[in-house]
């Protein structure tokens, strides 16, 4: 049994792979809208489709941890460490935060980069999230490490 797969192979994949995630995403979202599909919706919809805005690039989780460590004053390997220090754990949970915000990864890949469970990873973004809202000060931050980052 032969298991190689070129290259163009694998990339021709993946790209009707997204085409038919985004095209499934335009029909959900216009279905939910109210909008019945006509009968060639994905001809009718297609310019959508092309002129849908593309993800940016995606920042590196290694460039967030090094923008966090610089903005809390802080080591790589402490920030990595078991640490339950408040100002460790503050600065762990942004680079959870943005890891997630600013990458295309999931909760998994981002907890293997940062030595952690995946639902630590989970826990963190949400409590982040909470804490913008009544916290000025993080807020601040992570609109820094943001544009630091972008």
């Amino acid at each position: 049994m032969n298991l190689h797969v070129s290259e163009t192979a694998l990339a021709s994949n993946a790209r009707r792979r997204v085409f038919h995630e985004r095209i499934a995403a335009i029909h959900s979202y216009n279905v939910m809208k109210g909008i019945d599909p006509p009968p060639h919706w994905p001809e009718m919809w297609m310019w959508e489709l092309v002129t849908m805005p593309q993800k940016r690039p995606s920042a590196r989780v290694a460039d967030i941890i090094d923008a966090v460590c610089g903005l809390y004053a802080i080591s790589h390997p402490e920030l990595l460490s078991p640490s339950r220090h408040a100002y460790a754990v503050r600065a762990r949970h942004v680079a959870c935060y943005l890891s997630r915000k600013l990458t295309r990864l999931s909760f998994q890949q981002i907890a293997a980069k940062l030595n952690r469970d995946h639902t630590v990873i989970i826990y963190a973004y949400h409590k982040v999230s909470r804490d913008m809202e009544s916290d000025k000060l993080l807020a601040a931050e992570i609109a820094q490490l943001t544009r630091g980052l972008s």
